[in-house]
């Protein structure tokens, strides 16, 4: 079932001169807010790889909210996942 608690996050990852960085590393909202998230890459080319979302609960277990278009259980009516190409930036 959908819950509107948890955490967002995306850990950045380093790779010899790859780097993926998460442009708000905290945000606070009001329940019923909409919210964007966005990650971008220096060093090669976002479309050459997966992107995998997930939420972790405050008990620590993730759940799996997107990857390649396809969507978690009950996140599929909440997310929406788009890469824009000419910007090497991920949104969800």
């Amino acid at each position: 079932p959908w819950s509107d608690r948890g955490l967002f996050f995306l850990t950045a990852a380093v790779t010899g001169q790859v780097a993926l960085e998460q442009h708000m590393r905290e945000l606070a909202v009001q329940e019923g807010d909409g919210v964007t998230f966005q990650c971008s890459m220096s060093g090669d080319s976002m479309s050459s790889y997966y992107m995998f979302w997930y939420r972790q609960q405050p008990h620590g277990t993730l759940d799996w909210i997107y990857e390649g278009g396809s969507y978690g259980e009950g996140f599929q009516d909440h997310f929406t996942g788009s890469l824009e190409s000419s910007q090497n930036r991920f949104t969800l």
